[in-house]
């Protein structure tokens, strides 16, 4: 036998779903301005224009890096 053929490949494992937390806290916020502008609350009048921009969590671990030593 070579080499190669006694070598094992790795056990794969299923992930977990992502989860977008960021479109989560981003839905709920539009969700309580929404509640505020039906109650005639002044800062529900951001309702009108607040939106939601999803980037489906494809930041690369570079990207993630610059960005969270920026902040």
């Amino acid at each position: 036998m070579t080499t190669s053929a006694m070598r094992r490949r790795p056990v794969r494992t299923t992930r977990a779903p992502r989860i977008d937390h960021e479109g989560v806290e981003q839905m709920a916020l539009i969700r309580w301005l929404y509640g505020e502008q039906q109650r005639g609350e002044p800062v529900g009048a951001f309702y009108e224009v607040i939106y939601h921009v999803p980037n489906g969590g494809s930041a690369t671990r570079r990207r993630r890096r610059i960005s969270s030593a920026r902040e």
